[in-house]
Order: C-alpha cells, then structure tokens, then sequence
C-alpha cells in the first residue's frame, strides 16, 4: 500500500482528503444522550393489544394443494409404517448398501491407481521420489508453502483496528 501511495498521486490525495476528514471528526464534541431520552420516545410508542390467534390456523386449501398434501402425508405414514413391520428387510437393505458404497469406493479408488500408474512419466516420477531426502524436500517445502499461505491468507482478512479518537471515552 505505502509503494502505491508513493506512485498514486491519486490514491494519495484520497488519503490526505480522507486524513483531513478524520482530523475534524475527532474535533467534534462527543454527544451525550439526554437521561429522560429513553422515556420520552417509549411514551410516543403505542403498543397494541395482542390477539388471539387459533391454535389451527393454516391456509385455505384448494383441491389440487389438498391432494397433493393429503398424497406425500399418506405416503410418509406409509413408509413409516411398513420400516416398523418389515425392520429385517430394512436392516438387510441398508447393510448392503453400505457393502456395495465401501465395495465401489475401494474400486474407485485401484482404479485410478492403475491408471496412474500405467502413465509414462510415473515411472521417472516414481524413481525422483525413491530418495528419501527429495522426498523429505518436497513434503517440507510444501508444508512451508502451505504455513506461509495461511499466515498471508490471515493477515488478508484480519480487519486492521484504525485509530478512533476518544474510543475510551
């Protein structure tokens, strides 16, 4: 920023406008709040009376909404229904579900290791990396990219605190 504001005669005339803004703001008086503020302006305010409201108030519905509303609750109480008779069946289904998950991702997964492996430059890549002090290089270096990344990454979003005159006041 200073390396921009020493190039920017634009950008530096905006901080010295803004500069002399701040200036005069912190010479304003501080505003004190009248003790009797808060009841003159709750005397202004009329609040009014709760009604009641029927503890069954939904909206008007038409026989298109009705169907469909009456269709997905007898399907939900449908559904509910047979999983508590058919518990077993359920139970058998879900088991299988997650075999075949876990089965096809561990699939996946010797998959694109085969197909990585069958690439030309994995051989030389392989062979680069058989060295434990490349290997040792390379995770270091990356860590130390990825440590400082953060660290750039904090101080972007970390707001700065500006000087507030009179902030403890």
């Amino acid at each position: 920023m200073r390396l921009h504001l020493e190039t920017c005669d634009q950008c530096r005339q905006l901080v010295t406008a803004d500069a002399i803004v701040i200036e005069a703001l912190s010479a304003l008086p501080l505003l004190t709040v009248p003790r009797d503020l808060t009841d003159r302006v709750m005397a202004r305010v009329t609040i009014a009376r709760p009604s009641r409201v029927p503890v069954l108030s939904f909206p008007r519905l038409r026989r298109p909404q009705f169907a469909w509303a009456a269709a997905v609750a007898f399907l939900a109480i449908g559904t509910a229904a047979w999983s508590a008779f058919n518990r077993p069946v359920l139970d058998a289904w879900i088991q299988s579900a997650g075999s075949e998950a876990g089965r096809m991702g561990w699939l996946g997964i010797k998959t694109l290791a085969a197909n990585l492996s069958e690439q030309p430059w994995f051989t030389s890549l392989r062979d680069w990396f058989a060295a434990p002090v490349r290997t040792i290089g390379v995770v270091g270096g990356g860590l130390a990219l990825y440590l400082t990344a953060l660290v750039a990454f904090k101080k972007l979003i970390t707001p700065r605190n500006p000087v507030v005159s009179d902030a403890n006041a």
